[in-house]
């Protein structure tokens, strides 16, 4: 065959380079595709299945990068990446060991699981593990280095980082007993709840459901306040106080007028009714009696009515 001229384009759309060559003579075409994968050795490396391009000096989530944000008393996190060789020979990964750490705070990081060698040309895989326990508080640096005999990437490098943080601890108030403020049947109390941790912590106190803030107001009794403090790294702190408002303000009470009335015609006494007063007081509930009580047989003669106000409370003394 006698080539009259020669075309060079990607005829099959799979990326590399056909030939095809006009014959003198025979009037045809002959064409010559190309589907050889490329002989050398070509590393690529994947984290969360998102290829980390050699070089990269901005860490993400996206591929396994930033391992995010963990407590420094005890948190651990792990994160596993994949070396894919692309080329047509197998990968020799040379170094000793075959990935190195190294940066201002490569001690934070260490190599869990080492990769294995060589990859298997065509898409041959391997993986290794990087765990994080970061040592101090804020942004933790390395940088990962992978040698091999990818003639183009050696040594493969890309950043990594991971934040040292540490969860939230609280103190509340000591348990809190005052008096009701006066004519109220409450009191308004100022409370100091306090929390330490990396980030600052943001602390909501609680009566049940209901979020309250200092100063808040108090019924008379006993509440149970539940204070947490997170920020972001578990576990959540908690705490809880309670408040006791006392009532000591007795009840008021206003007695009738005095009584005068003339005996049951051929008695020496006489039946006398009279409105037994109304108590007032700061908490509702107060009551009110009087004896003798009202409809009672009054004798001749001047007898004392006393009515006492009583109210709920054991601090507050009764009234008459």
């Amino acid at each position: 065959i006698c080539p009259y001229s020669v075309a060079v384009g990607d005829f099959d759309g799979n990326g590399k380079l056909d030939f095809a060559t006009a014959n003198i003579g025979s009037n045809n075409v002959s064409i010559r595709l190309n589907s050889c994968t490329p002989f050398a050795p070509e590393i690529n490396v994947k984290g969360n299945n998102n290829t980390i391009a050699s070089g990269d000096t901005m860490p993400s989530v996206t591929d396994n990068t930033d391992f995010g944000a963990i407590n420094i008393t005890g948190g651990t996190v792990m994160k596993t990446f994949t070396i894919e060789n692309l080329g047509g020979s197998d990968l020799n990964l040379t170094g000793m060991p075959k990935v190195v750490l190294s940066g201002a705070n490569a001690a934070d990081f260490s190599i869990t699981t080492q990769p294995t060698s060589p990859v298997a040309a065509i898409s041959g895989t391997t993986t290794f593990v990087i765990t994080f326990d970061p040592s101090a508080l804020g942004t933790r640096t390395a940088t990962v280095s992978i040698a091999s005999d990818d003639a183009d990437e050696n040594p493969y490098t890309f950043a990594i980082q991971g934040t040292g943080v540490n969860p939230p601890a609280i103190n509340c108030s000591s348990n809190i007993m005052v008096n009701s403020d006066a004519g109220q049947c409450s009191a308004s109390v100022a409370f100091n709840v306090t929390a330490t941790g990396t980030p600052t912590p943001t602390v909501t106190c609680r009566i049940g459901v209901t979020v309250i803030t200092s100063p808040h107001t108090f019924p008379v009794g006993t509440t149970t306040v539940t204070c947490t403090a997170s920020n972001g790294t578990p576990p959540d702190a908690t705490c809880s106080f309670t408040v006791t408002v006392n009532d000591t303000t007795p009840p008021t009470i206003t007695c009738p007028t005095n009584i005068t009335v003339s005996n049951t015609t051929n008695q020496c006494s006489a039946v006398v009714t009279y409105t037994t007063p109304t108590p007032t007081d700061n908490c509702p509930g107060a009551t009110a009696s009087c004896l003798p009580a009202s409809g009672s047989t009054f004798q001749v003669g001047v007898t004392t009515v006393t009515c006492t106000a009583s109210d709920a409370s054991p601090n507050s003394p009764d009234t008459t």
